[in-house]
């Protein structure tokens, strides 16, 4: 294989930071174009088999990058369709939170928990998470309760340092330290003694925790109702609307990919990207989402991000292209007329790298389009052999927006859409 190198600099008029399609790179999933029950999405979980749940307010779907499997209070042992919370263990069960009490599934049996035949102290789950394989933590809105599949134990705020009954969120490090998000501040748990956080004597902007990453360095991101908050262990740094690029304050949910990367549901300002330096959010103004309130977030072992939004259904989101299907990989087949295109960084600023990959020779078409599908300029049309190729690509002259990239050969075409942020 070959590589060329092609540098360009194309300059052209203002492009409204606008995108009216849906593109490889997202794709939307709700109840008229697929077997999602609901278009309210509650929460995702993915499994050690990259098979996605999603909790709806009609059940929990299973979706494995083709099928849909719908579970409901009708065909599975679900005591309610209202889904709210799906955490999957290192066993591969999938536990589930809902109004009616908690819920394990191991792919063929249901069981059931809740305040008439457990120690749940209250039936409505707020959050979940597991340790080791056989542990579950559970937050109710009358304590915390550990369940280690024989013994229950219960955290309340008569006879442990959890400073409020409401638990939000929980996040487990390392050193298998809990963190514990309350109404009424952040607190840690080393299985002995509790240390609680708050406004009033630590950095938390507010009280209220809602989401709780921990990335590979053991710092503690935080998602909270007036901004995101990241703990190394000493110092406090608060990001929000008035020092930032955050669109809105409400961080319902932080969620970390393969390179630390901050993936964030803020209520009302969409999906938020930040890589620790760069600021990166998607709304309905610029990518296919539906609406800016977005209810949830999973990152699956493809790097696909699953959003989940209030009432249109669930994205699938993958800077270079969704990979959905078990045979994928990079996104594209091994089909001889298959052909791979990418651009990265994206969005970008200044400069990016559009790679393609061919299979067969042939002459290629590589265009720019705007958002309305007008042409801009072409940037190659020639005979390639069979080969990876990539073009430097110089943006510096162009205005802030969304571009697309139209790769073209003899046996097929592909678009991408490319993002100038400034």
């Amino acid at each position: 294989m070959f590589k060329k190198n092609l540098f360009l600099v194309i300059i052209c008029f203002f492009i409204p930071f606008y995108l009216i399609a849906q593109h490889k790179e997202w794709i939307v999933f709700d109840v008229n174009n697929s077997d999602l029950p609901n278009n309210w999405v509650l929460s995702i979980a993915v499994d050690q088999e990259n098979n996605k749940w999603i909790g709806t307010y009609s059940g929990l779907a299973k979706f494995d990058g083709r099928t849909w499997t719908v579970y409901n209070k009708d065909n599975s042992g679900l005591p309610m369709d209202n889904v709210l919370v799906v955490t999957v263990d290192l066993s591969n069960n999938i536990w589930i939170g809902t109004y009616f009490g908690l819920v394990k599934f191991d792919g063929e049996n249901w069981v059931n928990f809740n305040k008439a035949n457990s120690c749940l102290p209250d039936n409505w789950i707020i959050s979940i998470a597991t340790e080791d394989e056989n542990v579950v933590w559970v937050g109710t809105f009358y304590g915390l309760v550990k369940f280690d599949g024989n013994e229950w134990v219960v955290y309340d705020t008569t006879n442990s340092g959890l400073p409020n009954n409401c638990v939000n969120s929980i996040a487990i490090d390392m050193n298998g330290d809990k963190w514990i998000g309350t109404n009424s501040g952040l607190a840690k748990f080393d299985g002995r003694s509790w240390v609680v956080y708050d406004e009033t004597n630590y950095g938390l902007p507010a009280n209220n925790i809602l989401s709780i990453a921990i990335d590979k360095q053991s710092n503690k991101w935080i998602g909270t109702s007036l901004g995101l908050v990241k703990f190394d262990g000493e110092n406090w740094i608060v990001f929000d609307t008035s020092n930032s690029d955050l669109p809105r304050n409400i961080v319902l949910s932080v969620r970390l990919d393969q390179n630390d990367n901050k993936w964030m549901a803020v209520w009302g300002g969409g999906v938020v990207k930040f890589d620790g330096k760069q600021w990166f959010v998607y709304d309905t103004t610029n990518c296919p989402l539906p609406d800016n309130f977005i209810t949830s977030i999973a990152i699956d072992k493809m790097d696909n991000k699953w959003i989940g939004t209030l009432n249109g259904g669930v994205l699938a989101f993958r800077e270079g292209g969704v990979v959905l299907g078990k045979d994928d990989k990079d996104g594209f087949h091994s089909n001889a007329d298959t052909f791979y295109l990418m651009n990265r960084p994206n969005p970008f600023s200044s400069s990016t790298f559009i790679s393609f990959t061919i299979k067969t020779s042939g002459f290629v078409v590589l265009k720019i389009y705007d958002f309305k599908g007008v042409e801009l300029v072409e940037l190659v049309n020639s005979f390639f052999p069979l080969g990876e190729y990539e073009i430097p690509f110089d943006a510096s002259g162009l205005p802030s927006g969304v571009y697309h990239i139209l790769l073209q050969t003899e046996t097929k075409t592909e678009t991408k859409a490319i993002i100038v942020w400034k």
